[in-house]
């Protein structure tokens, strides 16, 4: 089957999964599985396409591919880093002395900002739960089946692709208050933002790492310092994109394939 079909079947597949479920609550009467079926669309329509359209590498088609190399330590502390900065300029553009915090977690949520940062107990507790759902649910989907399927279109092409994807497949849930902020249009319009500058920095751990699993530990460290701060956002589409032009010119953008991996 040609990618196109491929792809229309993943991507109806799991927009059906994760949308229809959600229609009900337009008129209050939200089903009690929803948010579960929601958060299970991508990584179940990619297991299902790959069992019926990857017969014999499926999961080479999934992404799941048990490697590391030095691009996983790259995954985990580049967005932790992030975080810590973000938080720093977060306090000091409230008019805050950050050395002089005790705890940054309250000081951030006095800020009246960042309604994560009131519920949200520990940036490091939340790490590995973090990366873990972002395994099960999200990266054998977009970096996965999707980077299976869309690679060869080429890297920017690919990465602002499955950040659009990326970006829209969270749209209800936004809208339905899951980050605890009202969310208009134009919060849409800057998530979507984000998601196309992350996914090219997905793209090139992917291509560096050989593995979705070293996407879903930068996917779960960004989710786990994410509260730190409204001021992750610029701090973040600065430092990465100096990342990603910095790794990109220096390594180029080779994949890493199953002949070329780092065990």
């Amino acid at each position: 089957m040609s990618a196109a079909k491929r792809s229309c079947a993943f991507l109806g597949l799991t927009f059906a999964i994760s949308w229809l479920p959600l229609v009900p609550t337009m008129w209050d009467a939200a089903l009690p599985l929803a948010p579960l079926l929601f958060l299970f669309g991508p990584v179940a329509s990619a297991i299902i396409c790959s069992l019926i359209f990857e017969p014999g590498q499926r999961l080479e088609a999934l992404g799941l591919r048990f490697r590391p190399n030095i691009w996983w330590l790259v995954a985990l502390l580049t967005p932790l880093a992030l975080g810590v900065i973000a938080a720093a300029a977060n306090l000091a553009l409230a008019g805050q002395d950050f050395l002089e915090v005790h705890n940054w977690q309250i000081a951030l949520a006095a800020l009246g900002d960042i309604p994560q940062a009131r519920y949200v107990p520990s940036a490091w507790a939340l790490l590995p739960v973090c990366i873990l759902l972002a395994l099960i649910f999200e990266e054998p989907a977009w970096r996965g089946y999707l980077y299976h399927i869309w690679r060869d279109l080429g890297f920017w092409r690919f990465s602002s692709a499955v950040g659009i994807v990326w970006g829209v497949w969270h749209w209800p849930m936004l809208l339905l208050g899951v980050t605890g902020a009202h969310v208009g249009v134009p919060e849409l319009l800057e998530f979507t933002v984000a998601t196309l500058v992350l996914a090219a920095y997905a793209t090139l751990l992917r291509d560096r790492s050989g593995s979705v699993i070293a996407v879903a530990i930068a996917h779960g460290a960004w989710n786990s310092v994410s509260h730190l701060g409204a001021s992750l956002k610029m701090v973040t589409a600065v430092l990465i994109f100096g990342l990603l032009l910095t790794a990109v010119r220096k390594v180029g953008l080779r994949r890493i394939t199953p002949s070329s991996a780092i065990s």
